[in-house]
């Protein structure tokens, strides 16, 4: 892969789909690898292949990333054994309602699917530092982004759509961090792959358009030697993504702005023990408690009991609410 010379690769989920395409790249590319999975007899089988197709150095690691001693293993693994590139694409879905999902089975998608990856990135990244390079890549999915969406094709998936969105910022804020350092960080997002993630939970995706894992990585790598952090494989036009970058830029600067807006308006909301009718707009900053009427700028008084309807009016100086403190 231009930008890189060859060195040590980790992978893991490397027995199928995306991650066997991963160590198949990198070992075409001359990369040594260090391939992990649960199934073991598969990852041999890789291993001997990689070798006398590629003739790189290939160790088969078993392991179950859901449990906190595999992964200190791996820890330990990369500490001995400098990584130079480590994929973090091991991963499991859970698709079922939430109210359904058991603890156990919620536990084991937060440990998998985020610990994981946090914490054998925190192994391989201060080594990568110094050495002066070094690259990480992080397999999240287009259901990171699709927390608001409700089509009724999309599965059921409150846990394992907020931990891949979980990737996409842990991956953004990280790369920003190391860049100076020479390392990189990159997030991919594909959509519906080729492989056997969702015949493991029992979905027939056989009518569905998929990509294939080879594809995936191919722009991935790609994307990397370009230097793009969130990589959407398929995304032909990126103007969407684009501006969901200066969408959240636009949001998290709001943090920046000591006065808070609103447009003349009138509603009725709930806050702590008491109703408040919001009357018209006012510019305001700060407060004490109720956290939630101050931040929103409005006076509130706090004789008004649950469920009745307390009409306030914008505080002129601050006595009318001793909860709200006007714009100097």
């Amino acid at each position: 892969m231009e930008g890189d010379m060859p060195g040590v690769a980790m992978v893991t989920g490397a027995s199928s789909g995306i991650g066997t395409a991963y160590a198949e790249r990198l070992a075409a590319d001359g990369w040594n690898l260090l391939v992990v999975a649960r199934r073991v007899a598969r990852l041999n089988e890789l291993a001997a292949r990689l070798r006398d197709t590629h003739g790189v150095t290939v160790r088969a690691i078993e392991a179950d990333l859901g449990r906190a001693d595999d992964v200190q293993r791996l820890c330990d693994e990369i500490d001995a054994e400098p990584v130079d590139m480590l994929v973090n694409n091991a991963g499991l879905a859970h698709y079922m309602p939430f109210a359904e999902l058991s603890p156990d089975r919620a536990r084991e998608l937060v440990d998998l699917n985020v610990l994981a990856p946090v914490l054998l990135s925190r192994a391989a990244v201060a080594g990568m530092l110094a050495r002066g390079g070094g690259s990480i890549i992080n397999v999240a999915s287009l259901l990171a982004f699709s927390g608001a969406e409700r089509a009724p094709f999309l599965p059921q998936r409150a846990v394992y759509s907020a931990t891949k969105s979980f990737l996409v910022t842990f991956s953004q804020v990280l790369a920003g961090e190391v860049l100076a350092g020479g390392v990189r960080v990159q997030v991919v997002c594909p959509g519906v792959v080729r492989s056997e993630f969702h015949s493991r939970q029992g979905m027939d995706m056989s009518a569905v358009p998929r990509m294939e894992p080879g594809d995936v990585v191919e722009a991935s790598l790609a994307d990397l030697a370009d230097g793009v952090v969130v990589s959407v494989p398929g995304l032909a036009d990126t103007d969407s993504l684009n501006a969901l970058e200066v969408a959240s830029r636009e949001i998290v600067s709001v943090a920046r702005t000591p006065v808070l807006r609103r447009p003349p308006q009138a509603k009725l909301c709930e806050v702590g023990f008491a109703n408040i009718v919001l009357t018209e707009g006012v510019d305001a900053y700060t407060a004490d408690v109720p956290q939630i009427a101050a931040t929103e700028g409005w006076s509130f008084r706090p004789d008004v009991k649950p469920g009745e309807a307390g009409s306030a009016k914008p505080s002129v100086n601050g006595s009318d609410a001793p909860h709200f403190r006007p714009r100097p």
